[in-house]
């Protein structure tokens, strides 16, 4: 692929990466390779114009060089499985070990919205907060200005932001206004 900038997702399930893909684009300002296993004969989402579609195993040099991956800002990998996921991620930072990374889990969760009364300033008394009380980490948020997938700390985080987390349990909107 001859771009730059543009987000990479390694892995391919049918449904849920239809589904993250979707998101990635909802703005329309992020350039996605979709990268699916050899089994996946052909683009699983023509639909989406602004995803490029490669295939091949996931973890050789050519197909992280067919995706652009040491030009990527961000790499997303979705493996089958932990293992899948953890062999993914070491390919990954062997082609570019500072591109921005992020590993997909299985069980990955969100809050619709921050509830109005919150008393969190930034992403990183979020990060922080969940990741103390209910043993959650954030991944991302969405807000005024689209998904932003690891977020400085120093992000502002307005009711209303969607938080993307990964988590043993759902967090009720109880917990996020009793935080301090």
């Amino acid at each position: 692929m001859d771009l730059a900038q543009h987000v990479v997702v390694l892995g391919y399930s049918p449904g849920r990466t239809d589904r993250m893909l979707t998101e990635l684009i909802a703005e329309g300002r992020t350039q996605t390779v979709l990268c699916a296993w050899n089994d996946v004969a052909q683009h699983p989402v023509p639909e989406l114009r602004e995803v490029s579609f490669v295939r091949g195993d996931l973890t050789p040099a050519d197909v992280m060089t067919r995706a652009g991956v040491a030009r990527a800002r961000t790499v997303v990998v979705d493996g089958r499985d932990g293992n899948g996921t953890l062999a993914i991620a070491a390919a990954v930072d062997h082609a570019d070990p500072g591109i921005h990374m992020v590993a997909a889990l299985r069980d990955l969760t969100r809050r619709e919205c921050l509830p109005s009364g919150h008393r969190f300033a930034t992403f990183g008394d979020v990060q922080v907060h969940l990741g103390r009380t209910v043993g959650a980490t954030v991944l991302a948020v969405r807000g005024e200005e689209g998904l932003v997938v690891s977020p400085p700390w120093d992000t502002s985080v307005a009711a209303g932001t969607t938080v993307y987390y990964v988590g043993k349990r759902r967090i009720t909107d109880r917990e996020l206004i009793s935080a301090r």
